[in-house]
């Protein structure tokens, strides 16, 4: 048998979703090389001057065949140019428009070899809005292939964890606090301290307020820093921590929280089972799908028909906060009722890890897709 030749990848950026989902993989006999694009001098000029993306210019890839590579592999990213190329996904594309006719016709041409949402929830969400273009979908799905991102197991075993004895320490890390869930959480936790129930919450966050839908403000912010202060070793704010000590810390707590509102994925739910921590989130986007009653617990809050918040209306956003807030609630009361569920879920968080997030087989598959891809 010959042996398996080494192939060169493009990618056009480097950032977090590539090395989770692309080149922090290993994939046998794959050199992965920074391409760019006619664009990417634009895009950069562009976010210098106003400090926000233009997905247009960001993720419209074009280099004319130039690039020293065999094919490419793109997370968002569409391609213009002639070589072979692959796109993975977290939610819908083309970013800079979801009815960009031309956008839409070269994930149907022929050059675009393979569409790899990150979840069923990122099909979906395609899918979705390919209904105004239906004509292209026949020949858009047969390439679409869910590869879920890999996670290594960060404990060996789940008898590494300390023991939930006369304190159960829970664990928040999100930097857009409020958008996590982050004022529910501290409404909750506060309340049960006032009740002097066992427990000790720890939040790592850089409590970034600006997002699409809580109209949290720095007053908000102010707050929130000045509740938890009222909490000495209670609750612990971390501010910003470097992910090694963000692992650290999740091999020493016992429970996880992600009780957001929107998250595209959800990378911290699969760290945190990792690490044999059972993660309380809510049901949105992907998160259903890396999380359930059996290794976890899984609040029940209203969604659309594409599994996102339900929060259009004044009167939908305050169903959701309510109904977040006394999910959030019989959770942890849950945990601190029946603690020996934290190691049954633990466990089962830390097996569903090895056996649907093994990075030996993810790697595998994605060197055979790009191994079909030079041959179509």
């Amino acid at each position: 048998m010959s042996a398996q030749r080494e192939i060169v990848v493009g990618v056009d950026s480097e950032g977090y979703r590539e090395r989770r989902n692309i080149t922090g993989l290993p994939t046998k006999n794959v050199r992965y090389r920074r391409v760019r694009g006619a664009r990417a001098p634009l895009a950069f000029a562009h976010y210098v001057t106003y400090r926000r993306p233009h997905f247009a210019l960001q993720h419209h890839f074009q280099d004319f065949g130039l690039s020293r590579a065999d094919l490419h592999h793109f997370f968002f990213s569409i391609s213009f140019g002639p070589k072979p190329w692959i796109v993975s996904f977290s939610s819908w594309i083309p970013r800079w428009g979801k009815q960009d006719r031309r956008g839409l016709e070269r994930l149907a041409d022929d050059g675009c070899r393979r569409l790899i949402p990150i979840s069923q929830h990122a099909w979906d969400v395609q899918r979705h809005v390919l209904q105004h273009n239906a004509d292209l979908l026949p020949a858009i799905e047969p390439k679409v292939e869910v590869i879920h991102p890999a996670q290594r197991p960060i404990i060996a075993d789940f008898g590494e964890k300390p023991g939930a004895h006369d304190t159960i320490d829970f664990v928040f890390v999100g930097k857009q606090f409020f958008l996590k869930g982050g004022a529910a959480m501290l409404r909750v936790f506060t309340r049960l301290l006032d009740e002097g129930l066992p427990l000790r919450l720890h939040v790592v966050s850089a409590m970034q307020h600006v997002d699409f839908t809580t109209r949290s403000t720095p007053a908000d912010v102010a707050a929130a820093r000045n509740l938890m202060s009222r909490y000495p070793g209670r609750i612990v704010f971390h501010g910003r921590l470097p992910n090694a000590d963000v692992l650290e810390l999740l091999r020493r707590s016992h429970v996880a929280l992600l009780p957001t509102i929107a998250d595209t994925y959800g990378y911290f739910a699969l760290e945190a089972q990792a690490a044999g921590c059972p993660v309380i989130t809510t049901p949105v986007q992907a998160l259903a799908e890396i999380n359930n009653d059996s290794c976890g617990w899984l609040l029940d809050v209203p969604l659309n028909e594409i599994g996102r918040a339900r929060r259009r209306t004044e009167e939908e956003r305050a169903a959701f906060d309510a109904a977040l807030e006394e999910g959030l609630d019989a959770a942890v009361r849950d945990v601190l009722d029946r603690p020996d569920q934290i190691v049954i879920r633990g466990r089962r968080a830390l097996d569903r890890i090895r056996d649907a997030h093994d990075p030996v087989r993810t790697a595998a598959r994605l060197r055979a897709i790009y191994d079909e891809a030079l041959r179509a």
